[in-house]
């Protein structure tokens, strides 16, 4: 079976403008110091005051401007990676539904506690794992012989990943990333089967 997703030639603009945004909610919580804490991922507010939207409110906040630029660099990298992979309106469709997904699974495993997280890196992780997702469902469907053995090679290679640049460092929220990576893997399989699926056969 060959690839039912090529990857675009050009280098979209989306996740360029995507790192603007970014940019500029930085400075603007320089100007507006309340906004930080009105926006961040408030795991008392999710539970008590029905603020689900902060798991996406919380991707767009960043603490520092070294928390700024590594999480819009991976972001670059990773976000051009997907929409070339997916499509621009695919990719951005799964990558914020992963990442929303990600973040409210990590604030339902500290129900009753004092969470608080803000950043971009749950999304970071989250077309990580769209991408290992992608590359695991076609190849469990490739009909290739010992296909089992090469879909480890993906998944593995995204494990590491997340464990090189996902789990070290202070204030890293470690967990943050795993379920965001976690809702990419299986967001990326389960996309990428529906359009195995759906895609006429040649």
């Amino acid at each position: 079976m060959v690839d039912v997703l090529p990857a675009r030639k050009h280098a979209p603009l989306s996740p360029l403008l995507w790192v603007l945004g970014v940019l500029a909610m930085f400075g603007a919580q320089g100007k507006r110091p309340g906004l930080t804490d009105a926006w961040l991922l408030d795991a008392g507010r999710v539970f008590n005051g029905g603020d689900w939207w902060r798991a996406g409110s919380a991707l767009w906040l960043h603490g520092d401007i070294g928390h700024l630029v590594s999480n819009a660099g991976g972001g670059l990298l990773v976000f051009s990676a997907v929409v070339m992979t997916f499509g621009a309106l695919r990719g951005w469709w799964w990558l914020a539904v992963s990442a929303f997904v990600g973040n409210l699974a990590a604030v339902a495993m500290h129900h009753g506690d004092s969470y608080r997280s803000l950043g971009a890196s749950t999304a970071v992780f989250a077309g990580l794992g769209l991408l290992v997702g992608r590359a695991v469902r076609v190849m469990a469907r490739s009909g290739r012989p010992y296909r089992w053995r090469a879909l480890l090679l993906p998944l593995a290679s995204g494990i590491v990943v997340l464990g090189l640049f996902g789990a070290g460092g202070v204030d890293v929220d470690v967990l943050a990333h795993a379920t965001g990576f976690g809702a990419g893997l299986v967001t990326g399989c389960a996309a990428t089967d529906k359009l195995i699926c759906t895609r006429p056969r040649a």
